[in-house]
This record gives C-alpha cells, structure tokens and sequence, in this order.
C-alpha cells in the first residue's frame, strides 16, 4: 500500500511507522491496541480471507488488475470501439501520416536488443529511481520458450527501432504485451513518446488482428481510477480483471 500514498515531489515516500509486525497469534496479543490506533486513522485496509465480502461500511478492493483488450477484426473496427474520442482521433492521424514501419523478429539477438538498447534505457530515463524491470535471465526464459520482439522505426530510418515490445504467445489465442521501451535520445520529450506509443500500439493491434488472436492481454494496472495506466488502457477499450493471485483488502475511509 506504500505506492497508494507516493509523493508527486520527486518521487518519494514519506516515512511511515511499523506499529506492529507478527503473526496471528502475536496479533491477537495486540489486537486491542490495533484496533483502537486503527479508530483514529482516516483509512484503515485489511487484507480479507479468500471468499470473504465486505461489511456494511467497507469496501472490498483490489489493489492489482489485469488489462484486457478484445481484438477486432479490422483496424478500422479497433479503433472505433476505443472508449476516449481524443485517443481515436490520435490513433487515426498517427495511422494517416503514415511514418513508421514495424516488424516482428523471433530470434535471441532480437531480445538482446531490445533488452539493451530500448528497454533498461527507457526505465532508467523515465523512472530514475523508481524503475523496476523482471531480472533479465527470468525475461530471457519467458522469450525463449513464446516470445518474440515488435520493433518500430521511422520510415526514413527503417532498420534504426525508436521503441519495441516484448511479446508473449501461450498459444490459446492469448497475445501477451508484456514489456516495452523507447530510444533515449536526449531529454525526455513527452509528445515524441506518445506518438511512438500511439504507432506501437497500432502496430501491435494489427500484428493482433493478422495473427487471428481473440484477445491482447495488456498487464497489470493498479486499482485506482485516476491511475495513468488504468486512464490510458481503459481508452484503448480494455476490460478489467482482478489479477490471478492479487490480495483483497477491506477499506474504511
């Protein structure tokens, strides 16, 4: 729950204080201090037993959920069931003027790559301190027994990827988009990353809606409504789910 309350300042977390750490049995020891600590904070989250419903002042919430985006049979049709009028509007002038082009490449050098050059450059650029990336041997494994590498370049540099996607087939019809990663070039330019983005995401529906798959699972997402990553899938046209394995908590606000 740490990443619920991370300061816009720089990225921090504010200090916080561990009142109590045990197991069940030390916690029923201190139940009573817990529980009168707990009545004077504004938000209190416990985490619920499997199958177990909320209280009548409580809600049950999910912190982890998984994007899904049902894959139409045109791109044509892709777009037009995007939920967000402006991203329909992006996506088509981004697929008007026509600037770049994509492949897939199955091979280990692909991966190597897009690991070295776009990925841990992307990360360490946009995220500083924050960045976080599955160690390179456990991605190296998922790639070699079902993935492969969505590279995309500008059409006047075609061989010169300015970002990519590490893709996942388990073969059920199911495409994965598990990582990415852009170019790093200077000075993080927002505008530029969103073209790229909005022409990688073309890219990989396309690569969908070729390959016959049913659905592009898009990843995980915090549970929260403003949340950018939840904001930005949801336009695409997304379903959610919650995570296979996620916790629930009890919330009283």
């Amino acid at each position: 729950f740490l990443m619920y309350f991370r300061s816009t300042s720089g990225g921090r977390i504010e200090p916080t204080a561990t009142l109590f750490r045990g197991n069940l049995a030390q916690y029923a020891v201190h139940r009573g201090r817990i529980t009168r600590e707990a009545a004077r904070a504004d938000i209190q989250a416990c985490e619920a037993f499997p199958g177990e419903g909320a209280g009548a002042e409580e809600l049950l919430h999910f912190p982890m959920l998984e994007a899904s985006l049902p894959v139409e049979r045109s791109l044509d049709r892709q777009i037009r069931l995007m939920r967000s009028r402006t991203e329909r509007s992006w996506m088509r002038r981004v697929l008007r003027q026509d600037g770049y082009t994509s492949w897939v490449d199955s091979s280990a050098p692909a991966f190597e790559s897009f690991h070295a050059t776009l990925h841990v450059p992307y990360l360490r650029a946009r995220f500083g301190a924050w960045s976080a990336s599955p160690e390179v041997e456990q991605c190296r494994s998922l790639y070699q027994r079902r993935g492969s590498i969505l590279f995309l370049a500008a059409r006047d540099r075609p061989t010169e990827p300015v970002c990519g996607a590490m893709l996942l087939d388990d073969g059920t019809g199911v495409l994965g988009y598990h990582l990415n990663g852009f170019a790093v070039t200077g000075p993080w330019d927002a505008d530029r990353t969103a073209e790229w983005t909005a022409a990688l995401e073309l890219a990989l529906m396309k690569h969908a809606i070729e390959g016959s798959f049913a659905r592009i699972d898009l990843g995980y997402t915090r549970g929260v409504l403003d949340d950018g990553l939840f904001v930005h899938k949801r336009r695409l046209g997304c379903h959610f789910t919650a995570l296979a394995g996620s916790p629930a908590f009890h919330l009283h606000v």
